[in-house]
């Protein structure tokens, strides 16, 4: 099964008067759970800000399927490469519709030097220069929530979150696909995810 078959779509709808839709990709960690990027469902563009909330509806697109979903868990003390993690799941009833995903673990120790990154997201596997805190390489709007995955390892190492250095104009959540070059993004990484699935 090709790594591609973790990625996933997920996009929120706001559902409030002169709020669009925000999007952003997510990666699949298993029984239905979808984690993304926290950003992705507290959009703030255009006079609109909307926060989500636990149970929340989201739509998620697996394959071009559009699925329900609600919001899990959701960190509401964020910043951009910070605690910028929420977690998606999509109802049972689907469970034909990701049942073939395969879901990645978390990574367990540190980068070591001969290790390789990848941005993992819907339908994208791009290769991403690792530094310390920060990812380089090259990216779009809609990347935001998609994976970082340590390739030798087999593992997430991160979730893409955003900084004011892409371009973006406050995030990167847009529905419109733009090519960017050369972007250097902030990452929540896999000890800040572990602490916020672990915390009740």
């Amino acid at each position: 099964m090709s790594i591609l078959s973790r990625g996933a779509h997920v996009q929120i709808n706001p559902r409030k008067n002169n709020c669009r839709s925000s999007q952003g990709s997510g990666i699949y960690i298993g029984n239905g759970i979808i984690m993304t990027a926290s950003h992705i469902l507290n959009p703030k563009e255009n006079g609109c800000v909307y926060y989500s909330s636990v149970g929340d509806d989201v739509n998620v697109a697996i394959n071009d399927k559009i699925l329900n979903a609600k919001v899990l868990k959701i960190s509401k003390n964020f910043s951009f490469g910070e605690n910028d993690v929420a977690l998606v799941k999509v109802s049972e009833i689907y469970s034909r519709y990701y049942k073939d995903l395969h879901s990645m673990p978390l990574c367990v120790k540190p980068v070591q030097p001969n290790d390789n990154f990848a941005l993992l997201g819907f339908r994208r596997l791009v290769p991403v220069e690792h530094l310390g805190p920060l990812i380089q390489g090259q990216f779009q709007a809609g990347d935001s929530g998609s994976g970082i995955i340590n390739m030798k390892e087999r593992c997430i190492y991160g979730i893409v979150s955003a900084s004011e250095k892409t371009g973006f104009d406050s995030d990167m959540s847009h529905t419109e696909p733009k090519s960017l070059s050369e972007t250097t993004l902030s990452v929540t990484n896999f000890n800040e995810i572990k602490t916020f699935i672990d915390n009740k």
